[in-house]
C-alpha cells in the first residue's frame, strides 16, 4: 500500500473525542461578541468536531480542510445539528483564502497546525481576521 493514500474519516469521527466544552466556552469568549454577524472559520476541520461545538454561536461558519472524505464526514454529521450557515471547502489552510470582504472574528486551528504550512498560514490571517478577533486552537 506504499504511497496510496486512504482518508480514516469513519474511524476519525468515531475515536477522536470532541473538544471539551470548557474549551469550546473559551474560545467562543475570545471572539468578537460585538460584532454584527460573527464569523469563525475552523482549519483543519476534519470530521467537523469543533464546528458542532461552535457553530451554534456563529451566524456564519466556513470549515477547510484537505481530505474531501473527512469534509463529507463532517458535512453529514453537522446536518442536523442547530447552528449557522456552514460552508465546507476542501482546500489546504495555506492555499484557502475567504471570500472577499469576508473576515472572521475566530480562526480556529485545533489539533491540525503542526500540519499545516505555519508561517503561510499566519502570513495570511495577520491581515484576514477582524480588527478585534482571534486566531484560537
Amino acid at each position: 500500500m506504499s504511497g496510496v493514500y486512504v482518508s480514516d474519516a469513519k474511524y476519525d469521527q468515531r475515536y477522536r473525542p470532541d473538544i471539551p466544552p470548557s474549551a469550546a466556552e473559551l474560545l467562543v469568549a475570545q471572539a468578537n461578541r460585538d460584532a454584527p454577524a460573527r464569523r469563525l472559520i475552523d482549519l483543519g476541520t476534519g470530521t467537523g468536531q469543533v464546528v458542532r461545538a461552535l457553530a451554534p454561536h456563529f451566524p456564519e461558519v466556513i470549515a477547510v480542510g484537505p481530505d474531501a472524505e473527512m469534509i463529507a464526514e463532517a458535512r453529514r454529521v453537522h446536518e442536523p445539528a442547530p447552528g449557522g450557515e456552514v460552508r465546507y471547502v476542501v482546500a489546504r489552510a495555506g492555499q484557502f483564502r475567504p471570500p472577499a470582504a469576508w473576515r472572521p472574528d475566530l480562526v480556529t486551528v485545533c489539533r491540525a497546525f503542526h500540519w499545516m504550512d505555519q508561517a503561510a498560514v499566519l502570513a495570511w490571517l495577520a491581515d484576514a481576521v477582524s480588527p478585534t478577533g482571534c486566531v484560537g486552537g
